[in-house]
């Protein structure tokens, strides 16, 4: 039963549902859209609050009242007034020479840095679950409102712009959160279904020692040298199972426009991000290394192995993952694993 009753979810976050408010007509919102969703909001936090604020009403008018959103609005507009106040601070702070994040270093990075995990990490396939609540949030930034910018205003700005992007999506363009790790054969099944969003520019050797070599060529065009040997080492380290292993090439788009191109910007606290129609991938100003590896994941095909569970009852969103997979969890995720390598040497063959 549980089988059919996620087919049928599935279908009516497709579908979409008559008692659901009117979308409201935004292409993209801070970067967010339907098209976009795992781009994370990076305008002025006071900006995205109205527009909610907007789909509440109409939620209202709809039948569709939302306690939790409504309960909490007041304390997320002082939130976002006092990171919009100090966004310029928070933006120098965070390019300054020094570690900024509990258990990560800096990777220097031509002009800005990414952020490298330096803690006991141990891979886990157990899966866990981590909440993100606006209560949580608000009751960190009481214990800072009165300090100087420092590592703590980082964090509540990465918190913030994570939390309001899971919000417009829920709210504005109704992303279905209802699904988790409970009912991954169902997903999976419909997974095989939809297909596997297989990369035409990969190609299949063995090396001298009869490793299976999966080459994949990426167009780093608008980085230095020592930065592309950065990427390298970060992807190839990350995607290497026991036989089998990915190995980087640097090309042109132009010579192939099937080739993913790599960008990065100075915006602070976003998500990293793969966009499938443009082949581009994005990082940013203190990406996490395993965050921007993870993207790989999503370049030779695979899908996200994590899932974000809203739930009413306690106003938070439940995010489930496990460290031993990168594809689930891109903070602190070993790496491929051997379920993702089989489905590579399925997808792309073996020579």
């Amino acid at each position: 039963m549980r089988f059919f009753g996620v087919l049928f979810l599935f279908l009516i976050a497709a579908c979409g549902s008559k008692n659901q408010a009117p979308q409201v007509p935004l292409n993209s919102l801070g970067g967010v859209s339907p098209k976009n969703p795992d781009a994370i909001y990076h305008g002025p936090i006071t900006t995205a609050l109205n527009e909610l604020t907007k789909s509440l009403d109409q939620l209202k008018n709809a039948g569709n009242p939302s306690s939790c959103d409504t309960k909490n609005m007041a304390h997320e507009y002082e939130i976002a007034a006092a990171i919009d106040a100090k966004a310029d601070a928070i933006l120098a702070y965070a390019s300054q020479p020094h570690q900024v994040y509990s258990n990560f270093t800096k990777v220097d990075f031509g002009d800005g840095y990414l952020k490298r995990y330096s803690g006991d990490r141990k891979p886990d396939p157990t899966w866990m679950a981590v909440e993100d609540s606006w209560d949580e949030v608000y009751a960190n930034y009481l214990k800072i409102k009165d300090l100087p910018v420092n590592a703590a205003w980082l964090s509540l700005d990465a918190d913030a712009r994570s939390l309001i992007t899971d919000d417009i999506r829920r709210l504005i363009y109704h992303d279905h959160m209802g699904i988790g790790f409970d009912s991954e054969p169902a997903i999976l099944w419909m997974q095989e279904r939809v297909g596997f969003r297989k990369n035409s520019a990969v190609k299949v050797t063995k090396d001298a020692s009869g490793n299976i070599v999966y080459s994949l060529p990426l167009d780093a065009t608008a980085f230095s040298d020592v930065q592309r040997n950065i990427l390298k080492d970060l992807f190839e380290s990350a995607w290497t199972y026991k036989n089998a292993r990915i190995e980087i090439t640097w090309t042109d788009k132009k010579l192939n426009p099937d080739v993913y191109t790599l960008n990065w910007d100075q915006q602070l606290g976003e998500r990293s991000e793969t966009n499938y129609k443009k082949h581009t991938v994005l990082f940013h100003i203190g990406s996490r290394t395993t965050e921007v590896s993870h993207e790989i994941g999503h370049v030779m095909g695979l899908k996200d192995h994590y899932y974000t569970v809203w739930s009413p009852a306690k106003c938070s969103y439940e995010i489930q993952l496990n460290t031993a997979d990168i594809m689930s969890n891109d903070a602190l995720g070993a790496g491929g694993t051997e379920e993702e390598f089989k489905k590579f040497a399925e997808e792309y063959g073996v020579q």
